[in-house]
């Protein structure tokens, strides 16, 4: 029982208002569930740059590898999405905010 004052988060957590003004500085996701707290007209911009990055830096043959993801956001999974080291677009939502499925190995090209 705090007394500090909650910030109620999109997601339904919430966290203190000053570990949230904090947390603001280095990630965008909830530190409960991992989605994305911040507008998705506001995250739009840094997918587009993201994915604009990606198609300017194609993966080496040597390293390209299909993957499945879960996106942390829409809670979609996505099967032979094309890996890169920048991240993994999620065909759903459009989001980067995704992780790889433990449960498939990564398939080599």
């Amino acid at each position: 029982s705090s007394r500090q004052s909650p910030q109620d988060l999109p997601c339904g957590h919430a966290i203190h208002a000053h570990c949230f003004r904090k947390l603001a500085g280095f990630d965008y996701r909830c530190p409960i569930c991992k989605k994305t707290v911040v507008s998705a007209s506001s995250m739009s911009a840094t997918w587009g740059a993201r994915a604009r990055d990606i198609e300017l830096q194609p993966m080496p043959t040597d390293l390209a590898r299909t993957v499945t993801i879960i996106c942390n956001d829409c809670e979609r999974r996505s099967d032979n999405r094309q890996w890169h080291f920048l991240g993994v677009q999620c065909p759903g939502c459009s989001s980067f905010n995704t992780a790889l499925d433990d449960a498939t190995p990564p398939t080599i090209e």
